[in-house]
């Protein structure tokens, strides 16, 4: 349940229409244009000039070095600016910033085109300002309260491809999943209309309009009513949330809320950031090692399943006779969960073993069952998902750049505020093979250290005092007594060093 009730709330029904009215104003609004470039770009481009050409009066481009230090300026006397980019991708490493949006009250949502190409010819359009050229004008808004939504996406495009780091006071998004973990609707314009307009107006969302073509191809006069339209709204939806994440509310639950937000969701979104852009460096010599080694394995694994299935062989000629039109291949596929519930279940005769799933052939079903067989499908199923999500996968996740995996750490990656991973997912590193976890290595000089905290934080073994001298990770040895920060004390009973890794054992 939620900490608390936003005014006026729609209930999941209520969210069921919204969406289904959603949907069909979107089909309303749109203009077929083709599938062609030139096509795609004139249906946005009707689309954009119907729903938001009534702001072409109230949104500014910004093409000179003058004219931003003014706009900042203004930004800077009211001491906040909502920021938000547009780019031609989602890897901040790798994808171009197109331009940045900025919004800052009693000023219009403006847009700083940087690299708009033309769609015909793919050179870069004129009268823009570069990276380099935005940075000094930039500078001052380090100072001030940034108000982003999904605030490490823009930090890290600004970072990587502008070259400023902007911390960000208020992430709107993050304030949405604080308020109510329950909401559906985890978009910004969704949010915007359900919140701030009361569902008086539509919403127009145009990802899916904009699928197959980058932002960068969208001509500067149609995109700037998007882009600035999108800083605009997120001011909004900020001060719409504000009013209930206030450290002196009258209300100890939602004075404990803002607490949470303040204090812990958005001094972790600078951490977060820090940690995608630097990555993990992985050893691609050692990958291909262990693609040879447990592709071989897993073909062994194939191998004893057939040659159990051999043992057999005499009822599944008998079943295949008996029934034509089998779906059976010869051999049996060893990956086909259809197939080989006929060979367990019509073929062997098993007895089931769970009411829900009569058929089932699932992992925690097939340990019931228990056979030479099942065993052996067992093992083959955990030899391919070693390969498929990690041995063969994580190469691919090697950013070309930087020679690092750099996953995105998602703060609300769960209902419950739970920290989750993805892209891939770097919290599911299998603990019991110890092989996996050798393809992360240490960078240069440094360690990498796995260890059980227990009950005591991280941060306390990175460096300790240990009998009167300092040591670090790689030169604590077994019968050493660490002094924690909290006065307390613990021995090392065991160190284990592998490949650079240093575990550390502790009672």
């Amino acid at each position: 349940m939620p900490l608390f009730e936003v005014p006026q709330r729609a209930t999941k029904n209520d969210d069921k229409n919204l969406a289904k009215k959603s949907k069909s104003a979107q089909k309303k609004t749109s203009i077929r244009g083709g599938n062609s470039l030139l096509g795609k770009i004139s249906e946005i481009t009707a689309l954009v000039e119907k729903n938001l050409g009534k702001y072409k009066d109230e949104y500014v481009v910004i093409t000179t070095g003058e004219e931003l230090q003014k706009y900042v300026d203004k930004c800077v006397k009211n001491n906040v600016v909502a920021i938000d980019t547009e780019t031609t991708g989602l890897d901040p490493i790798l994808d171009k910033i197109v331009g940045i949006c900025l919004y800052t009250p009693d000023m219009p949502a403006a847009y700083v085109p940087i690299n708009h190409v033309s769609y015909v010819t793919g050179l870069r359009i004129e009268n823009q300002l570069s990276e380099k050229q935005v940075l000094p004008y930039l500078e001052p808004l380090k100072d001030l309260d940034n108000i982003m939504f999904n605030a490490k996406f823009d930090i890290r495009f600004l970072r990587n491809q502008v070259g400023l780091y902007i911390d960000c006071t208020w992430d709107a998004y993050l304030a949405s999943r604080l308020l109510n973990e329950n909401e559906p609707h985890k978009g910004l314009k969704a949010l915007h209309k359900k919140y701030v307009l009361r569902d008086k107006e539509d919403a127009f969302s145009f990802d899916e309009l904009f699928k197959g073509v980058s932002f960068d191809k969208i001509p500067i006069n149609v995109g700037y009513l998007y882009a600035a339209h999108d800083a605009i709204i997120t001011y909004e939806l900020y001060q719409f949330q504000k009013k209930y994440l206030d450290l002196n509310s009258d209300r100890e639950d939602m004075r404990s809320m803002a607490w949470v937000f303040h204090n812990i969701e958005m001094p972790c979104v600078k951490v977060v950031c820090d940690m995608e852009d630097r990555g993990v460096d992985f050893d691609l010599d050692y990958a291909h090692e262990l693609s040879i080694k447990y592709n071989k394995l897993l073909e062994e694994k194939k191998n004893n399943f057939y040659t159990i299935c051999d043992e057999y062989s005499a009822r599944i000629e008998e079943y295949r006779k008996r029934n034509p039109n089998c779906k059976l291949d010869t051999p049996i596929n060893i990956g086909s969960a259809s197939q080989i519930a006929t060979l367990l279940y019509d073929v062997l005769k098993v007895e089931q073993v769970d009411q829900k799933q009569p058929r089932g052939t699932g992992v925690q079903i097939l340990q019931k069952i228990d056979l030479p067989i099942t065993k052996a499908i067992l093992e083959y199923r955990e030899v391919t998902k070693l390969l498929g999500t990690y041995i063969d996968k994580l190469p691919n996740c090697v950013n070309e750049k930087t020679g690092r995996i750099h996953c995105s750490f998602n703060q609300y990656g769960a209902d419950t505020g739970r920290f989750s991973s993805s892209d891939p997912n770097l919290q599911n590193i299998p603990s019991h093979n110890k092989d996996i976890r050798k393809m992360f290595v240490a960078t240069n000089e440094e360690k990498l250290v796995s260890t059980d905290t227990q009950q005591f934080e991280v941060d306390r073994w990175c460096e300790v005092e240990c009998a009167d001298e300092w040591k670090y990770a790689d030169k604590i040895v077994v019968g050493d007594e660490l002094l924690l920060d909290d006065g307390s004390c613990v021995n090392v009973v065991n160190v284990d060093v592998q490949q650079n890794v240093v575990i550390i054992e502790v009672t």
